[in-house]
């Protein structure tokens, strides 16, 4: 082939060119396979293979490209090498899709300069290769280790090379940093330079990182200057050279692993791992920077240096021999064989951070810190050893040397131990300071002083071995022993919180086998009372853990001068543990005496009698042992065993005590402040209340005495529950019923104090009395009341409860309450009996401050059962009297019911605070008879005339009925207007609205009712048959009522109002036949039927809102007759006398309103008749005509819309005959619109009269 035309290969096959010498332009591989089988050069401008497309290249083909090579993303490129010549050669080359190689195998060398030029060139190029191959298949070749790639790779930007070649130079596809030399026996020598390489790398290497992983040995002959991680994870990582990896962050010698120096000396960077390090002769420079640990075994001749400010923690058992430095940062050693077997050197920081016990036996030198941390103890046994501050931080450090051990201080942290044993002893130029929580264990046997130092600080605990204790049972019986522990030239500080003798604290906390300062600069140790032990072991708690347990305090305790480290204010006494404190001395302390546990048992008369509290907790117990004993603040929630004694409990504070008190013996309440008793108690003795407040309960559930109670200061009772107090209180004092629950009293109280009920209840049951002539005062909330009464005056600013209206007796019978004084009224007084028999019995005067009495009465006649307040002397002030139907249905009274009896002056008024009403008829509240003046009050139903005061609802009830039929009726002119109308169907609407005024109950209850309507009906048929014709439609409708009543006055000139509310539609037919349908003269006939479902709602004044439905039916009949008067057809006028019946039935519920009476008697039937005429004209002008017309009828009808209350039935005064004039005009626009306007109004007896309009629209 020749010529410099574009070759294009297309089709899914192969084309296969293998003539030698060819020449062509562009070739463009579009599909299919182009393949070059020549053996020699072919020869183009440029070659792109398509994305699908596949070029081959056969072993001797050769492809020169004066262009561009371009592979597309999912082109392939086919190679198979050959003698070596490079594959193809192109100006420039843009790389991509699959490379497939052929016939290719490489070795593996045994190091690193020795990877000969294993490469084979597939593409080289003048001026650059972008892009690469995504997938690149060397026909199954491959490197057979890890550390070595067989791959492909653009080499100096112009050439594509494959072959074989080190992992770490792979670049950012293959690169990675692991040598995996497999076998024990391999060896691979990196003798190149390992520097870092650029990323990113697909296998998620970082570059800079060496893994050394298999058993064999990896070799490296060169100072790298890799600055990531050296991990040896396997076999032994090998130096040739020195400072082989001193640029590497951290090396990492793993478990199993070695690191061998090779008598090269190294630095190892933040060195850790759990493996081998072979020193040799070398000397390992540890450099820090973080802190690491190397927990595996360093040995070999050579030595350790410790430099860099981080930690380097050594976790093994080292032999390394050649000793260590520490030069900077710190050295830690977690056990005594991690440091080798030479000397130590500290010029920083030596840290013996032992987990468990052990002994190092190095001998230390230097003025480095030593600092002990971890939970074990760190024997130290090399004799001769200095060092300088000495910190221990954790666990204990141990002095076993023979000898002294020299440093500048010691300090002995929280929680850690420092220990001096028999034949050692610590000599200190500086501090000695004991921390808060540490510990001191100094075995006595040795010399004295264990310790010397220029001065000490104490805290902590000290263990002192040598000395025998036992513990006495009373404090009379306790030895005394001294020993010298420390001297010191210039003072001691402080002291130890705990000393504890041959291994243990002292058994008990309340005897201290511990030390004190001796002429401020010796500490001895001895035995004593912890009460008299001073300021650093003085304590007042006495803890004995065992029920069995008992120890007698025989001897004064008195308050003790502070201040104390264990915070104690020397004068509280607090008692712990299950055991039994006896307490045998009239003891002089003055603060609390706090039982926690236990018991306190009293071995004399007032034993704590000087003690500003007693607490006793729950589950403790304070036994008085038969002893009387007087005590101050009394609380908690304990026990008290009285037995045969007294206790005196005087209170300067409020105080509270929820346990239990119990015994033979008795309580006396002194002191100003209050003891609140929340248990209940149940001693038997008696209490006596001498001063101050006593109160049972705090709002709980509980808090009781049993027995009669001596009140001469307050006695207060809270309680959120019912509880009953059967006993007696007696005394000078007062008594107050505090919590929210009920206090119920069953015997008559003979204290002459004040009674105050300021919540909850305090009823008297079984006829008890207070006899007490002083006042009881009931506060806005509370409750008194009962069967029974009290002697003095009752103040009421909340309820006071006759009989059964009192809490707890809703089933029981009416009842009597008699108060002996007066009784002023500003809450409620309330009677509320189903049988309304109970009275309220007042002696002296009542005073009414706007009170409410509320009382239940069966309204009817005079003789009416009723509740009653009777008063013996005179009333005044004012009174809301509430009255509460007990199920009467009312009566005409003469003279009244008799609710209020007044033997004084009745200057009190007593008003009505509801209204009272049953059945039909309203009751008022009058002073005296009709005919006879008097003090009592009484209700009547009377009116001024003979008529009684009827209810206002009733004509609510009968306004709406007759305004239900009202809004149904309707003429045929009502409907449609004027007679003039075209002969073709038509649709209509009407506005009407008015009102009417009317009454009932023979003219004693006054209505009026304001009404709209709005109704709408359309011809579904319109039928002419000769002059004559039919049309018949529907109608519907919405209307709305609204009305008040007024019922007749009281004797006082009273009235009272109700008002109401009627809504709901109707759906109606109508027909009308004209005699003469086109000129609408002589005869017509109208007929129409409704149906109606209407609310109805009716509000007395003072009442809920009732509401019922009601269901009204109507139907007509109409006639009359058309007269023309002139034949002027554009000013013709007509005569039209009309006659119709129609008929109404109205039906309602019958229910209970919200006064409990029954109101029913509603449904009726109704047929009224009318007889009228209508005069209307016919004037026309240009493009409309006017109809105006004039209208009188005669209505009448047999009215009985009536109601009935509890049986009781009441009329609406509605006139038989009625008059009515109506006025109005129909105008008619273009033949399709009317519309017409009426006023109309209606009069008749009894005061009947109504006056209504409305306007109207036609469209045919």
């Amino acid at each position: 082939m020749s010529g410099s035309g574009s070759l294009v290969k297309t089709g899914s096959g192969i084309a296969i060119l293998n003539s030698l010498g060819s020449t062509q332009g562009d070739i463009a591989v579009n599909q299919g396979t182009l393949a070059f089988a020549q053996d020699g050069i072919f020869n183009a401008s440029s070659l792109t293979t398509a994305n699908g497309a596949t070029t081959d290249l056969a072993g001797e083909s050769i492809l020169n490209l004066s262009g561009a090579l371009i592979q597309n993303s999912t082109s392939v490129l086919n190679v198979g090498v050959g003698s070596g010549q490079t594959a193809i050669n192109a100006d420039t080359a843009s790389l991509g899709g699959t490379l497939n190689i052929t016939d290719f195998s490489v070795n593996v060398p045994n190091n690193a300069s020795a990877l000969i030029g294993t490469e084979f060139t597939v593409i080289h190029t003048t001026n650059g290769i972008t892009n690469d191959f995504t997938t690149v298949d060397l026909g199954g070749a491959q490197s057979d280790v890890d550390y070595l790639t067989l791959a492909g790779r653009v080499v100096n930007g112009v050439d594509y090379n494959v072959g074989l070649h080190l992992t770490w130079q792979a670049g950012a596809l293959l690169g990675n940093g692991i040598f995996t030399v497999g076998n024990a026996s391999d060896l691979f020598n990196v003798d190149v330079v390992l520097a870092d390489q650029t990323g990113p790398f697909t296998s998620n290497w970082d570059g800079k990182t060496l893994t050394k992983e298999g058993a064999g040995v990896l070799q490296l002959s060169s100072v790298n200057t890799y600055t990531g991680s050296t991990l040896i994870n396997g076999g032994t990582l090998q130096t040739g050279i020195a400072n082989a990896f001193a640029t590497s962050s951290n090396v990492a010698v793993g478990s199993g692993a070695t690191l061998d120096l090779n008598n090269f000396a190294q630095q190892a960077n933040n060195l850790s791992g759990a493996g081998s390090i072979l020193l040799g002769h070398a000397a390992l420079t540890a450099n820090n920077s973080a802190d690491t640990t190397f927990s595996g075994v360093m040995g070999g001749a050579g030595s350790l240096i410790k430099i860099g400010s981080g930690d380097l923690t050594l976790g093994g058992v080292n032999t390394y021999q050649g000793g260590s430095t520490i030069s900077s940062g710190t050295l830690v050693a977690t056990q005594g064989g991690a440091l080798g077997s030479g000397a130590v050197n500290n010029a920083s920081t030596l840290e013996l951070n032992f987990a468990s016990d052990s002994t190092l036996s190095n001998i230390l030198s230097g003025s480095g810190s030593l600092v002990k941390t971890g939970a074990g103890v760190a024997t130290l046994s090399g004799t001769g050893s200095n060092q300088g501050t000495i910190n221990v931080n954790q666990g204990g450090l141990n002095f076993t040397q023979n000898g002294a051990f020299n440093g500048v201080s010691l300090t002995t942290d929280s929680g850690a131990a420092t220990s001096v044993s028999a034949n050692s002893s610590l000599n200190l130029s500086g501090a000695l300071t004991q921390s808060s929580g540490s510990t001191l264990n100094i075995n006595t046997g040795t010399v004295e002083p264990s310790i010397t130092a220029d001065n000490a600080s104490l805290d902590g605990t000290l263990n002192v071995t040598g000395l025998t204790v036992n513990a006495p049972a009373s404090a009379s019986a306790l030895p005394g022993s001294e020993f010298v522990i420390i001297h010191t030239d210039n003072g001691i500080t402080g002291d130890f919180s705990s000393i504890v003798f041959n291994g243990s604290s002292s058994p008990v906390d309340y005897l201290t086998l511990g030390g004190r300062v001796v002429n401020g600069v010796d500490y001895h140790v001895g035995l004593g009372l912890t009460w008299l032990a001073g300021p650093v072991s003085g304590n007042g708690v006495f803890t004995l853990t065992d029920a069995s347990d008992l120890f007698n305090v025989d001897v004064v305790l008195a308050d003790q001068t502070g201040p104390f480290t264990s915070t104690w204010d020397g004068k509280t006494l607090t008692k712990d543990g299950l055991g039994t404190l006896q307490l045998s001395k009239a003891n002089s302390y003055t603060g609390a005496t706090l039982i926690n546990a236990g018991t306190l048992l009293a071995g004399n008369t007032n034993i704590i009698a000087n003690s500003a509290q007693l607490t006793v907790a729950g589950g403790a117990t304070f036994d008085l042992n038969n002893f009387d004993q007087q005590v101050n603040n009394l609380n908690g929630g304990g026990n008290v065993v009285l037995g045969e004694a007294s206790l005196t409990t005087n209170h300067s504070v409020d105080s509270t005590f929820s346990g239990v008190i119990s015994g033979a013996g008795s309580l006396t309440k002194t002191g100003n402040s209050t003891l609140l008793l929340t248990g209940d108690n149940s001693y038997v003795g008696g209490t006596t209340i001498s001063s101050g407040i006593l109160q049972l309960g705090n709002g709980g559930t509980s808090g009781s005495v049993i027995g009669n109670i001596t009140d001469n200061g307050t006695l207060v009772f809270d309680r959120s529950n019912d509880h009953l107090y059967n006993g007696v209180i007696s005394g000078s004092g007062n008594v107050v019923q505090q919590g929210t629950g009920t206090l119920f009293i069953d015997n008559s109280q003979t204290y002459q104090g004040t009674t105050d009920v300021n919540a909850g209840a305090l009823i008297l049951v079984k006829d008890s009395v207070l006899t007490s002539a002083n006042t009881v005062t009931v506060a806005t909330g509370a409750e008194l009341g009962g069967y029974g009464g009290v002697n003095g005056s009752v103040i009421n600013n909340g309820l006071l409860a006759v009989a059964d209206a009192a809490v707890g007796f809703v089933d029981a019978p009416a009842g009597n309450f008699t108060i002996g004084g007066s009784l002023t009224n500003s809450g409620e007084v309330r009677m509320a009996s189903p049988d309304p028999r109970s009275q309220l019995i007042v002696k002296g005067n009542y005073i009414g401050n706007n009170g409410l009495l509320t009382i239940s009465t069966i309204l009817g006649g005079d003789n009416s059962a009723t509740d009653r307040l009777i008063v013996a002397g005179d009333t005044s002030g004012t009174t809301r009297l509430m009255v509460n139907n007990s199920g009467g249905a009312g009566a005409q009274t003469v003279n009244g019911i008799e609710v209020v009896s007044v033997g004084g002056q009745s200057n009190g008024q007593f008003t009505l605070a509801n209204r009272v009403v049953a059945g039909a008829y309203d009751y008022s509240l009058y002073q005296g008879l009709p005919d006879a003046a008097n003090g009592n009050w009484y209700l009547r139903s009377q009116g001024p005339g003979e008529a009684p005061q009827w209810r206002p609802e009733a004509g609510i009830y009968l306004g709406n009925q007759s305004m239900v039929s009202q809004l149904q009726m309707q003429t045929l002119f009502d409907r449609q207007g004027s007679q003039f109308r075209s002969a073709d169907s038509s649709s209509w609407g009407r506005i009407i609205g008015g009102r009417v005024d009317s009454k009932a109950a023979g003219g004693d209850i006054d209505m009026n009712s304001d009404y709209t309507l709005v109704q709408v009906g359309s011809d579904l048929l319109s039928y002419n048959f000769g002059d004559s014709g039919l049309v018949a439609g529907v109608m519907g409708s919405w209307g709305d009522v609204d009305s008040d009543s007024t019922g007749n006055a009281d004797l006082n000139g009273t009235h009272h109002s109700a008002t109401g509310t009627v809504e709901g539609f109707s759906l109606g037919v109508y027909a009308t036949w004209f005699a003469d349908a086109k000129e609408q003269t002589g005869a017509y006939i109208d007929n129409w039927y409704q149906y109606g479902w209407y609310d109805n709602h009716v509000s007395g004044e003072g009442m809920a809102t009732d509401s019922y439905n009601s269901r009204p039916f109507a139907a007509s009949l109409e006639t009359g007759y058309s007269f023309i008067l002139n034949d002027n057809s554009l000013n013709q006028w007509r005569l039209i006398p009309q006659a119709q019946v129609v008929y109404n039935k109205y039906s309602a519920d019958s229910f209970v309103d919200s006064s409990n009476t029954k109101i029913a008697g509603q449904n009726n039937e109704i047929w009224s008749t009318r007889l009228g005429t209508r005069l209307t004209g016919n004037i026309q002008g240009k493009g409309y005509t006017h109809h105006p017309f004039a209208e009188v009828n005669w209505w009448y009808s047999k009215q009985d819309a009536s109601v009935t209350f509890d049986g009781m039935r009441i009329d609406q005064d509605m006139p038989n005959n009625r008059a009515e004039l109506k006025v109005g005009v129909q105008s008619e626009f273009d033949n399709k619109w009317s519309t017409w306007v009426n006023l109309g109004v209606q009069g008749g007896a009894d005061n009947y009269h109504s006056i209504g309009g409305g306007i109207g629209v036609r469209y045919v």
